[in-house]
């Protein structure tokens, strides 16, 4: 109710990350301010294509010659993740090979879990070409732990993402 003392002339409103003004949002009138709302589940909102997006990051490490290539995701509870996953797989479907490992790892959409998930893969197994991230905080996070394990990036292993972030080493 803060923000009843201050004149909105708009709302740019991303649900998972304003969560608690999600009800405050809701409760306006849209004749008196536009709302643009981003990925929020079930109401009018712009939604980015994570299925097409997981797609072509899976296309591109694929053309590239890349056929190991492990999926490591964030947060499970989120549509996105599990629709890139799906882009991904399509795209794997059509060039006849499978996921690596069979499924994608999920955890947290940070550094850390990129770093975890990295050894994972990197146990499990150890001849992996490429990793498809769900996010440049993971795929920075992946980057730290092939890097310490002797990996040369990107000769022998590729980290690459959707969200393209200057601090994110694409190779191929």
């Amino acid at each position: 109710s803060g923000f009843v003392f201050f004149a909105i002339v708009g709302v740019i409103h991303q649900q998972h990350l304003f969560q608690p003004f999600l009800g405050w949002v809701l409760q306006l009138d849209p004749g008196s301010q536009p709302i643009a709302m981003f990925g929020a589940s079930g109401l009018l909102s712009i939604v980015s294509d994570n299925v097409g997006g997981g797609r072509l990051v899976a296309e591109h490490l694929l053309a590239c010659g890349r056929t190991r290539i492990a999926v490591v995701m964030g947060d499970p509870g989120y549509g996105a993740a599990h629709d890139r996953v799906t882009g991904a797989v399509q795209a794997f479907d059509a060039a006849g090979i499978g996921m690596l490992g069979g499924q994608a790892l999920y955890g947290s959409w940070s550094e850390e879990w990129g770093r975890t998930a990295a050894g994972i893969v990197l146990a499990q197994h150890p001849d992996v070409d490429a990793v498809l991230c769900g996010s440049d905080q993971i795929a920075r996070g992946v980057l730290d732990t092939l890097r310490e394990s002797g990996r040369r990036v990107p000769d022998d292993i590729v980290a690459e993402c959707r969200r393209r972030s200057t601090e994110v080493l694409i190779g191929g």
